[in-house]
């Protein structure tokens, strides 16, 4: 399977913007769904077997759903009992799975389609993964017969329904048949579909990040040796001029660009390669395995009369960061093996990438390697970085755990790690591509989800601010608006954002940002979406009246973490006549 229910449902919240929380059923209180008759969810996706739910529970939810209009969702894979399928208008439903190659929409619009390379110029394939793939996607819907009440949001190419809608009481319900770990994992029209659907209840008023949209330009590997080193990406450094360019295109493009920087060169000892000057002097003699300060690095090849003006680079990037269009993440300490010896020793240290891979294994000193990075890139940046992205997004199980412990809030890689609630959570979606990646990307953007655009410095290093902004203005054309911060993203998704609706109509968000990686900028902003039309709206106490703007039939804010109190914002939306 790829990944769970759970984690897909994760993924899809999140990367929609939208607050939620999970719970296991025996730690589950429905105190915090309805309390005083203040409503603090608006849907429940049930990723439990019905059979683990107590009857008093069960009992509960419904009156929740019946009574209070909280939606209740679930799954033909999970929900196949019988006497649990009532709140949702299936009236039977087979226990074999069925064949289905496509989900359509009510006017035959393709919502999903199972191809064996999703993203992929082959189209269809030979051999045994992707023989296996389309077995698997296909094969996942059941028998579904509804009530006569009920109606169909979506159907499977057969006929078949696909997404059950049910009113239940004050409530509408939603049925799925089909398994949400296949459908949800990549980008395709159903996401939009469902988080439509949640955002329709009646009797809720939907709070959530502005995500869609957005992407994020994520440029790594600035200050690596490896650039030097490693044959095949050695062919030079960006510039001082081309990073004065490069930053000229971000300030002409309003656009933002998070650096993942290596604070420390490894040398590797070898003066007949090439001169190495360290804060503007020859080192004469030189050690293998010695770390330099990576903005004092100048290194000119002897084969070639190639100049690695790392100095120069690192004097361009703090202007850009003082002019607030690029940000600093960490990209570790050095960039290669904590096995340095190893490295230094083996016969294939210049040309098998596998040794420039800092925390693909589990080392004693890993923490302690991802603080000093932290520590070394805020003497000579000013702010020191909360974000880390891992060499050759290689890590173990335990690395992104690892990371918090060094104080990193955000762990960016193929995909984002991020706490929220006190648990780590995985984020798929916020998926890093590159540049050869656009349709998996394209695909991402288009269901809502905010891009993560990943490119190395080498990309740049001919003709570098007219490819980066083509390389802008074709992901604007694929819907992508705004180039924020990477941080950005990682503050929306380790916020704790909290809504309740109160029986005046009266919408009261706090916004817990003590998780949240720091957002570069002076005043850093990103909008909240709130459903139908709020005439008021006050910032701690404070009058904001002005700030509201109106999109697509939502109301947009903008919120500003600087604003914050103790880590904490209050927001209190009012609707209609005297608020």
């Amino acid at each position: 399977m790829p990944g769970s229910r759970l984690q897909n449902y994760c993924e899809f919240l999140s990367g929609s913007g939208i607050p939620f929380e999970t719970a296991e059923v025996q730690n589950f209180s429905p105190d915090r769904v309805v309390d005083d008759h203040t409503i603090h969810f608006s849907a429940i996706l049930l990723a439990c077997r019905p059979s683990e739910i107590p009857p008093a529970l069960w009992k509960r939810l419904t009156e929740f759903s019946s009574k209070f209009g909280v939606s209740l969702i679930a799954d033909s894979f999970l929900f196949s009992d019988s006497n649990f399928l009532t709140p949702f208008g299936i009236e039977r439903l087979s226990r074999l799975p069925r064949l289905s190659g496509r989900i359509l929409d009510t006017e035959r619009n393709i919502l999903y389609r199972a191809v064996p390379y999703p993203y992929s110029p082959k189209g269809l394939d030979i051999g045994a993964r992707p023989a296996l793939r389309m077995f698997l996607q296909n094969w996942f819907s059941r028998k579904v017969s509804t009530a006569p009440a009920a109606g169909v949001e979506a159907a499977h190419g057969n006929g078949n329904p696909a997404m059950v809608s049910h009113s239940f009481g004050a409530a509408t319900n939603y049925f799925l048949n089909f398994h949400p770990a296949f459908v949800l994992m990549d980008g395709n029209p159903m996401h939009a579909l469902l988080r439509r659907l949640i955002a329709s209840n009646p009797h809720a008023v939907p709070v959530s990040w502005a995500l869609d949209g957005i992407g994020v330009l994520r440029m790594d590997d600035p200050g690596s040796a490896e650039r030097v080193h490693l044959e095949g990406f050695n062919a030079g450094s960006l510039t001082e001029e081309t990073w004065q360019g490069i930053i000229q295109e971000l300030n002409a493009e309003k656009a933002h660009m998070s650096v993942a920087v290596v604070p420390s060169w490894v040398d590797d000892g070898d003066a007949g390669k090439g001169q190495l000057k360290v804060g503007g002097r020859v080192v004469e003699n030189r050690t293998p395995g010695a770390h330099h300060p990576s903005w004092e690095v100048e290194y000119r090849r002897k084969d070639r009369e190639t100049v690695y003006d790392y100095a120069g680079a690192f004097r361009a990037m703090r202007q850009g960061v003082e002019q607030g269009v690029l940000s600093i993440l960490s990209h570790g300490l050095t960039h290669i093996t904590p096995q340095q010896d190893q490295w230094l020793a083996a016969q294939d240290r210049f040309t098998n990438s596998r040794w420039y891979r800092e925390f693909s294994s589990n080392t004693a000193d890993a923490v302690e390697r991802m603080k000093q990075s932290a520590i070394f890139l805020g003497k000579y940046f000013g702010v020191m970085p909360e974000t880390l992205v891992p060499s050759g997004h290689e890590y173990t199980p335990e690395t992104p755990a690892l990371a918090g412990k060094a104080g990193f809030k955000f762990f960016s890689a193929r995909s984002v790690f991020f706490t929220h609630v006190g648990k780590i959570f995985e984020n798929r979606k916020i998926r890093g591509v590159y540049p050869e990646e656009i349709l998996e990307g394209v695909a991402l953007a288009q269901a809502g989800y905010p891009s993560v655009i990943v490119l190395h410095d080498f990309d740049l290093l001919e003709n570098g601010p007219a490819r980066l902004k083509e390389m802008i203005q074709k992901w604007r054309k694929y819907g992508v608006h705004s180039f924020l911060p990477l941080e950005t993203v990682g503050m929306a998704l380790a916020a704790r954002l909290e809504a309740a609706l109160e029986e005046d109509g009266t919408v009261r968000v706090e916004i817990d940002f003590r998780s949240c990686p720091r957002v570069p900028g002076k005043d850093p902003t990103l909008w909240l979406r709130i459903g139908g039309k709020p005439v008021s709206v006050e910032v701690n106490g404070d009058r904001r009246n002005e700030d509201l703007k109106w999109k697509d039939g939502a109301a947009l804010f903008p919120v500003q973490p600087a604003q914050a109190v103790d880590d904490r914002l209050n927001l209190v939306f009012r609707f209609g006549e005297g608020a």
